[in-house]
């Protein structure tokens, strides 16, 4: 890989993705594909917020989850509080 196609590369946060593709390229549209079960939504939830953490603009759609489940799921990360709780409304 190139110099300048490293600078256009932002990592994932996921080393054996990072290592075999050098992160994500500006503009990219990435589609996750795997069997029901599978960990699609836990692991596209922890992309978005890795590059949360990084500094960067994310824009988050999914056909499976409310927008409810994303908001609990990613407020649960970033305050450290169960996601549990959140649903329970137990704070």
């Amino acid at each position: 890989m190139s110099t300048e196609e490293d600078d256009s590369c932002i990592p994932t946060g996921c080393p054996p993705i990072d290592d075999n593709s050098g992160g994500i390229r500006r503009g990219e549209l990435i589609v996750i594909l795997a069997r029901t079960s599978g960990g699609k939504s836990v692991w596209k939830q922890d992309l978005a917020g890795n590059l949360v953490e990084m500094g960067r603009k994310v824009s988050y759609f999914s056909k499976e989850d409310s927008a409810e489940s994303v908001a609990f799921r990613l407020d649960a990360r970033f305050t450290a509080i169960s996601n549990k709780k959140f649903r329970s409304s137990t704070l």
